[in-house]
């Protein structure tokens, strides 16, 4: 997937791909490609793109507006989930959170998504963080009654547009 850059009237190719791209708070961009890698825009436009340090192939990355980059690795830490990953501005850190998606709030704290459909919430510290929280989806309303054979008839509410009335 290419990448392209908006220039203030249209875009413009940038180079490399990216199969997932998040902008620090001043503009830097990061991209995660196909192989798992992760890359940052280097200052210098002559540099181009620069391998984030650390051996560590990703599948999902968020960066909040306080400039917290969280990360999923591309392991597998049972159930479907990855290990997540917090970058301290040298290296990626090992949480003790393991997820499929993370997300990043205004003040960096982290919120998680399982393979399994649950949502934890994390604390914008200095890792390893506690997950502390655990949101599911209420349960799914009972189906409404079906009508039966004793019912005369089975009626659903109708409105009209105007043009009519109802028989």
């Amino acid at each position: 997937n290419p990448i392209y850059k908006w220039n203030g009237s249209s875009w413009e190719a940038a180079t490399g791909d990216s199969m997932l791209l998040a902008v620090e708070p001043l503009g830097t961009p990061w991209a995660l490609v196909s192989t798992g890698l992760m890359y940052r825009k280097h200052a210098d436009s002559r540099v181009g793109w620069a391998l984030v340090p650390g051996d560590i192939k990703m599948t999902h990355l968020a960066i909040g507006p306080s400039g917290h980059v969280w990360a999923s690795g591309a392991d597998d830490t049972g159930g479907g989930n990855h290990s997540t990953y917090q970058w301290d501005g040298q290296k990626w850190v090992k949480t003790n959170a393991q997820t499929v998606r993370v997300a990043v709030e205004p003040n960096g704290r982290p919120w998680f998504v399982t393979a399994q459909g649950t949502v934890w919430r994390g604390e914008p510290q200095p890792v390893p963080m506690q997950l502390f929280g655990r949101v599911t989806p209420p349960p799914p309303p009972p189906p409404a009654p079906a009508a039966t054979a004793d019912d005369d008839i089975c009626w659903k509410i109708t409105s009209t547009r105007g043009a009519g009335t109802v028989p």
